[in-house]
């Protein structure tokens, strides 16, 4: 993808990551914010460990659930998805358990979680989830199943 006038602008204006608890960040603010990272994701390749610690490092601020529900559920679901198909490993939400919740865990992980078998491979083939992909993790291997 190109980087246009208007993406530049807002890489260079969200360079410096983004609060979102500050009183002034609207909700258009922290859209654009998640919209040009997944942008810079996309765009720069970044994967598996390189996209945890991309992602760590970007949402860093976004370390309470208040902070997270400033973000539009959709959108949540939305960056799950790009995470966990790029090899970041992002629980799904449950009734009692939202996405926002399961983003915040990967924001405080200590190290990345090591992804295994159970969590590619149900019933002797690939997880329902990850055959919607696309699956752009180097270390996520469909092959045999």
């Amino acid at each position: 993808m190109a980087l246009t006038a208007g993406m530049a602008a807002k890489v260079k204006k969200w360079e410096n990551g983004i609060d979102p608890m500050v009183t002034m960040m609207t909700e258009d603010d922290i859209k654009e914010y998640l919209e040009t990272k997944l942008w810079e994701y996309n765009t720069n390749n970044i994967k598996d460990y390189t996209l945890w610690e991309a992602f760590q490092d970007n949402f860093s601020l976004f370390n309470t659930i208040e902070a997270w529900e400033k973000i539009q559920k959709r959108d949540c679901r939305r960056l799950r998805a790009y995470l966990y198909y790029g090899g970041v490993y992002v629980e799904e939400n449950t009734r009692h358990i939202t996405t926002a919740q399961m983003l915040l865990k990967v924001v405080q992980e200590e190290t990345r979680y090591p992804w295994d078998d159970n969590e590619i491979v149900e019933d002797g083939q690939i997880r329902d989830d990850l055959i919607i992909g696309p699956i752009t993790s180097i270390n996520i291997f469909l092959e045999g199943y």
